[in-house]
């Protein structure tokens, strides 16, 4: 098992004695190359010299990772330097004592520590992998695992060994949520993306974040990457790296790391997105997960909350009509039958989601300006409105398989024979958005999910 830094496991204690038992000398543990002084001060191991600061015994405990100054040769150092390291090193073995007011400077400084390192952040030229920078979960403050604390010692170095403890970090993380945000979230919201950016720029404190959903948000993102972060990450493609990312949120799910219903359905929303070949029902699976994991938590009747518990009501209902988006989406791309039908949600007697639902949303994007995000809204509303028009025509060409909704579902054909037509072409002429491509007002993903509706109709 390696060495692995979780708040619940034992560190690892570097005893330098030669002990003796049964007339066999222990074997030595290996010192780490570099230590920080907090680490020096407990004799503790560090990981400073392979993540880099803080070092995640600092981070856990919060003190300030800080790097003891490179001493010159005691030959070379003047006088008073060498009578200063005396003192200073009788000190750190007595042990500085714990002030309130060392804590809360402690604490300010690691808040300082919590950008990646400059090492860490790779450039254009630089030929360090991109897995390099992956780093412990624990050195972002807003990722949590709730039932880390459950799991048996085994289990956790099994995940451990997978790296799915570990998320990227520097201009690789930067990138792969900027391009969530630009491809996948417009028309699948399943999260607020104000509360997201004010999260992840740490300008509000103590709102955790699911690491299952985190690492599920990044194995969307990864289909969107640049050729070369795929190649700088060390995948040889993008399946791999997708691979990758999935294999990791699909153990932190199988192994029950997270608890919150609701975070559990967002997390299976976006695994959704999984498609392989020797797995081809995957995303059905994710689907149906994900409706029990909303039903558990009553967003299926978002529409009975009260006025006064609009940011609840919201929330659920995001989240609900992202599920009836995937459904319709995945029935007409992969024929199969619908899993929220009619008879368990009418959703042309409800209102979609609107811009009023996501107005927090317009002025706090980091990758949209706030007319690109309103148009984007629209674009939203208007795939709701479709997913509405197009349910019955689904039922008719792929069926349910249950008698129950299939009995239900031939007596609603029957009896609007006539609108199966007639609906689609209401959508068309009512709320279908059309955008030249040629016109340059606008963002070119306006363009591309106006064209990607369009797909959908025809």
């Amino acid at each position: 098992m390696s060495t692995h830094f979780l708040p619940n496991s034992p560190r690892q204690v570097v005893d330098g004695s030669a002990d003796v038992a049964h007339g066999q000398r222990t074997r030595r543990t290996r010192r780490a190359a570099l230590a920080c002084q907090h680490c020096r001060r407990r004799k503790v191991r560090c990981n400073l010299a392979i993540e880099g600061p803080p070092c995640v015994n600092c981070r856990l405990d919060g003190w300030a990772c800080v790097l003891p100054p490179r001493k010159l040769p005691r030959c070379l150092a003047p006088k008073h330097e060498r009578d200063n390291d005396r003192s200073s090193e009788s000190r750190l073995e007595d042990g500085a004592q714990d002030t309130p007011d060392t804590r809360e400077q402690a604490r300010d400084n690691n808040a300082a520590c919590l950008k990646p390192a400059p090492r860490q952040i790779p450039n254009s030229s630089s030929r360090e992998s991109i897995a390099s920078t992956l780093v412990p979960f624990a050195y972002y403050p807003y990722l949590t695992v709730p039932n880390l604390h459950r799991l048996p010692p085994s289990d956790i170095a099994y995940l451990d060994s997978q790296k799915c403890f570990n998320v990227p970090s520097g201009e690789f993380l930067e990138t792969l949520i900027s391009h969530y945000f630009l491809y996948v979230h417009p028309c699948l919201p399943v999260i607020n993306e104000a509360e997201f950016w004010a999260m992840f720029r740490q300008r509000e404190r103590g709102k955790p974040f699911s690491l299952l959903v985190f690492q599920a948000m990044l194995f969307v993102a990864s289909s969107y990457l640049p050729v070369e972060y795929v190649k700088r990450s060390g995948a040889q493609s993008i399946i791999s790296l997708r691979d990758t990312f999935y294999k990791r949120a699909k153990l932190i799910y199988d192994f029950n790391l997270e608890d919150d219903q609701l975070r559990l359905c967002q997390a299976a929303i976006l695994l959704t997105y999984r498609c392989c070949s020797t797995d081809q029902l995957s995303n059905t699976m994710w689907l149906a997960l994900g409706i029990q994991h909303a039903r558990a938590v009553n967003a299926h009747a978002y529409h009975r909350y009260p006025v006064n518990q609009k940011t609840t009501r919201v929330r659920l209902k995001r989240l609900w009509w992202c599920l009836i988006l995937r459904d319709r989406l995945l029935s007409l791309g992969v024929r199969r039958s619908l899993q929220i039908h009619p008879s368990h949600f009418d959703v042309a007697s409800h209102s979609p989601l609107m811009c009023e639902d996501l107005e927090d949303e317009v002025h706090a994007s980091e990758v949209y300006d706030a007319t690109t995000k309103k148009k984007l809204i629209e674009i939203l509303t208007s795939q709701c409105h479709f997913a509405a028009a197009v349910t019955l025509q689904l039922m008719t060409v792929y069926p349910p398989a249950d008698p129950q909704n299939l009995e239900h579902a031939l007596a609603l054909i029957s009896a609007r024979t006539d609108d199966l037509r007639e609906s689609l072409h209401y959508w068309e002429s009512k709320h279908m958005i059309q955008v030249s491509p040629s016109d340059s007002r606008w963002h070119h993903s306006v363009v591309f999910y106006c064209q990607l509706t369009s797909l959908y109709y025809q």
